[in-house]
């Protein structure tokens, strides 16, 4: 689904010249070092059905820092030129908006501008490092004779986020799944209040059982950073290494044929929203024994590209599975 709108249709315009709209920011200027930056260059999405998709913008936003900070190189000509119009001298006019290219993730329209983060938006809830809190909302106008768009320190609703994620990903076509917990955040196992990411591993096939995956899960955590000499357990070892250094947005990695015999099973980074976890925390393994420990999450059932997962609601399960029903 992601490729469809990546593509979409080239060269659409966009029908609204004004109004609000969801926004993801790919670079700042940190004046005091602490993370919180006072200028930020943003990316939003202009079109009607798209400007409050923070699957998208989030998408756009990882895809974007990945390759603008030299972790991947441009895989097409149109992301070289996008990324080169984010890379201008920074910090830009203020509040002015630059179109990006069409052919990158139309129809949506997308722009971005660098903008003043105010104590005023940090006061409404702005936390960088928080997944279900550093979207920025931003009212744009395209009436003038510049097109301007500035930051509206809107409140933030860190759980209405999640949920939004959520309603995106069912109209993506995702299907409900029970994933099983393989490694998270040590923070996760504790009675904090903080979300943070953990790793997951999923099967679509019938035939790949919960405990197969709990027994996977199981061999391969103590192997993490052993280098092991097979080669096979080396590859399947690797993707909680990456995870355990840093999370990446709907990441995910599919485990040797030789382990899964010829299965598709996948290794997913996935970002826990802490109010949707059942009993406010993850069981430990000695907590379980040698039981999976499974989370209902909804998740794109791609094989390549951007696939994704989120995290449901522990107490609306059964909604959320006759809703992944009804979207397929």
């Amino acid at each position: 689904m992601w490729r469809k709108v990546l593509a979409g249709v080239l060269g659409r315009r966009p029908i609204h010249t004004s109004g609000e709209a969801l926004a993801a920011w790919v670079g700042g200027k940190f004046p005091n070092g602490d993370g919180r930056p006072s200028i930020a260059r943003i990316v939003f999405a202009t079109h009607p059905e798209h400007r409050e998709d923070p699957v998208l913008l989030c998408r756009t936003d990882w895809r974007l820092r990945e390759v603008m900070y030299g972790k991947a190189e441009p895989r097409t000509r149109v992301e070289r030129t996008l990324v080169d119009a984010l890379m201008r001298q920074f910090p830009d006019t203020l509040d002015i908006a630059h179109r990006l290219p069409d052919q990158y993730a139309a129809p949506a329209a997308l722009w971005t501008a660098d903008v003043a983060v105010t104590p005023e938006v940090y006061a409404a809830g702005f936390d960088p490092p928080d997944h279900d809190a550093n979207m920025l909302r931003v009212r744009f106008d395209f009436s003038g004779r510049h097109p301007t768009a500035t930051l509206i320190p809107t409140r933030f609703d860190p759980t209405a986020t999640a949920r939004r994620r959520l309603d995106a990903m069912l109209a993506r076509g995702a299907k409900f799944i029970r994933a099983e917990l393989t490694q998270a955040n040590y923070a996760l196992y504790g009675p904090a209040t903080t979300s943070g990411a953990c790793m997951v591993m999923l099967s679509f096939d019938y035939r790949v059982s919960n405990q197969e995956m709990r027994d996977w899960g199981k061999m391969l955590h103590p192997l993490k950073l052993t280098n092991p000499t097979d080669p096979v357990l080396r590859d399947a070892v690797w993707p909680l290494e990456a995870s355990e250094r840093s999370w990446y947005y709907h990441r995910r990695f599919r485990l040797p044929d030789a382990l899964t015999g010829g299965r598709a099973v996948y290794l997913a980074d996935l970002w826990a929203h802490r109010p949707f976890i059942a009993d406010g925390h993850f069981p430990s393994r000695s907590d379980v024994g040698d039981q999976p420990r499974l989370l209902p999450c909804l998740a794109e059932t791609n094989d390549s590209g951007w696939a994704g997962i989120e995290l449901v609601p522990h107490n609306e399960v059964e909604t959320y599975r006759r809703r992944a029903a009804k979207s397929n």
